[in-house]
C-alpha cells in the first residue's frame, strides 16, 4: 500500500521526511518499520542508532511523554535531533493512512453532531486537543510493532465495539452519551503505560489509579469517571451509568492471547469471551 498522497503534500515537513513517504510502499502491521526504513539514511546521519533501534527509543520517549519517568536517561543532543525528524514522520504517515477500514486499527467515526448534545462537550473537545499533543495513538500504534504486546488492538478494538454499541442503544432510544463512551473507551488503559518497575507486576490492579490521574490532571473527571471504572469485580452494577456498562461489555468482547511470544488479539463472542 501507498500513503494518501494529497494529505501527505498538505502537511508541513521537512523535504527529508516527506520525499521518503512519498515513495514509502508499507503494510499496516508494519508502517512504523516502514517509516524508519524510509528515513534511515536521514536518521544514521544525525546520530548512531541508539541501542535497540530508533523505534524502540521512539518507544520510550512516547511513554515518557505520557507518563514521566524518574528512571528515563537523557538523551544525547544529536538523538534527539533525529527523533525529532521521526516521530513527527510517524504521526505524519499514520494521519495519510489509506486503506479499508479495520476494526482493531482505525476509529470508527460517528455523527459530529452527537458531539454538540454531549454533557461533557467541552471536555471532549479537549480529550480530542490532549490526544494529539500526548501522541497517543501513535504510541500505542509503535507499541504494536515494537513490544510483545498489541494495546493498539485491545484499546482500538474495544473503542469501536463500545461505540457501535452505544450508537445502537442510542438508536434505540436510552439515554447514552456516544461522545462520552468513545472518549472514555479509547483511553481506559491508558494508566498501563505508567505501570514501571515494581508497577509493572500489578498493572491489573494499578492502571486504574493512573489512568484517572491522567485524565484528571488534564481536567477531564466526567471522562476520568467512565474510563477509570471499567473492572467488574468490585463495583455494583446498579450504581453504573450506561456508559460505563458499555465500556465494560466491549472489554470483555475483545481479548488477546499468547501464540510464538507474541499477543492476538481478537474479538470475542460473548459466550467465549466470558469463560476466558
Amino acid at each position: 500500500m501507498r500513503l494518501a498522497q494529497e494529505k501527505l503534500e498538505k502537511l508541513a515537513l521537512p523535504e527529508v521526511s516527506a520525499a521518503g513517504l512519498r515513495a514509502m510502499e508499507y503494510e499496516r502491521g508494519t508502517i512504523c518499520r516502514a517509516v524508519e526504513a524510509a528515513l534511515r539514511p536521514a536518521l544514521d546521519k544525525l546520530s548512531l542508532p541508539p541501542e535497540g533501534g530508533w523505534l524502540a527509543c521512539a518507544y520510550a520517549e512516547l511513554c515518557h511523554g505520557l507518563f514521566p519517568d524518574p528512571a528515563h536517561a537523557a538523551l544525547p543532543a544529536q538523538v534527539r535531533q533525529a527523533l525529532a525528524l521521526l516521530i513527527p514522520a510517524l504521526d505524519a504517515a499514520l494521519a495519510c493512512e489509506d486503506a479499508p477500514f479495520d476494526i482493531l486499527t482505525d476509529l470508527l467515526p460517528f455523527d459530529e453532531a452527537l458531539c454538540e448534545e454531549s454533557r461533557v462537550r467541552e471536555e471532549y473537545a479537549l480529550f480530542g486537543r490532549e490526544l494529539a499533543a500526548s501522541r497517543y495513538l501513535l504510541t500505542l500504534r509503535l507499541a504494536r510493532e515494537v513490544m510483545p504486546f498489541d494495546p493498539a488492538s485491545h484499546t482500538i478494538g474495544v473503542r469501536n465495539i463500545a461505540v457501535r454499541t452505544a450508537l445502537l442503544a442510542k438508536q434505540a432510544g436510552l439515554p447514552v452519551d456516544v461522545p462520552l463512551v468513545a472518549a472514555a473507551s479509547l483511553c481506559h488503559d491508558i494508566g498501563k503505560f505508567a505501570c514501571r518497575g515494581e508497577d509493572a507486576r500489578r498493572i491489573p490492579y494499578l492502571h486504574y489509579y493512573y489512568t484517572w490521574q491522567w485524565l484528571t490532571d488534564r481536567d477531564m473527571e466526567h471522562i476520568a469517571h467512565i474510563s477509570a471504572n471499567h473492572s467488574t469485580w468490585d463495583l455494583e452494577f446498579e450504581n453504573l451509568p450506561i456508559e460505563s456498562l458499555l465500556l465494560i461489555y466491549a472489554d470483555f468482547r475483545v481479548r488477546g492471547t499468547r501464540e510464538n511470544g507474541r499477543e492476538t488479539v481478537r474479538i470475542y463472542p460473548l459466550s467465549q469471551a466470558y469463560e476466558m
